[in-house]
């Protein structure tokens, strides 16, 4: 019940933000993806048959690099149990996200094509954040 009531309250607002900025690449595809009507890059492979049979459980994807840049991401959407940290450039220094989050967001690829543009807390330890192509 505290889960529902939770999506209901704060979960509109997670998914307007990443209306219109699809493709969104992200691990919480369900309520998100259909809420928001973007298309989804679902980092965790239920979708995604290239991901699906990448190294790793759902949550410990090793996601291809090639496959990520091919999907063209205009945002990554990463989930954080604290409080995402953002350096001055823009940049996201501190991420308490899945393991596949963690690799994704450490990728020289997303650091040089991607800056922070949102955090948003969702509930109690936990926290989104939402990177956009530059």
């Amino acid at each position: 019940p505290e889960r529902l009531a939770r999506r209901l309250e704060r979960g509109p607002a997670v998914a307007e933000a990443i209306e219109g900025r699809g493709p969104v690449a992200l691990l919480d595809i369900g309520y998100l993806g259909w809420r928001s009507g973007v298309v989804v890059v679902d980092l965790g492979g239920i979708t995604d048959p290239v991901i699906a049979r990448a190294p790793g459980g759902h949550l410990d994807k090793r996601v291809p690099l090639g496959h990520l840049v091919a999907q063209e991401p205009r945002t990554i959407l990463l989930h954080s149990t604290s409080r995402p940290e953002v350096d001055a450039d823009g940049h996201l220094s501190r991420l308490a996200g899945y393991p596949v989050e963690q690799r994704v967001a450490a990728l020289p690829w997303v650091r040089a094509h991607f800056r922070v543009g949102a955090v948003l807390e969702y509930g109690p330890a936990y926290w989104y954040v939402r990177l956009d192509r530059e």
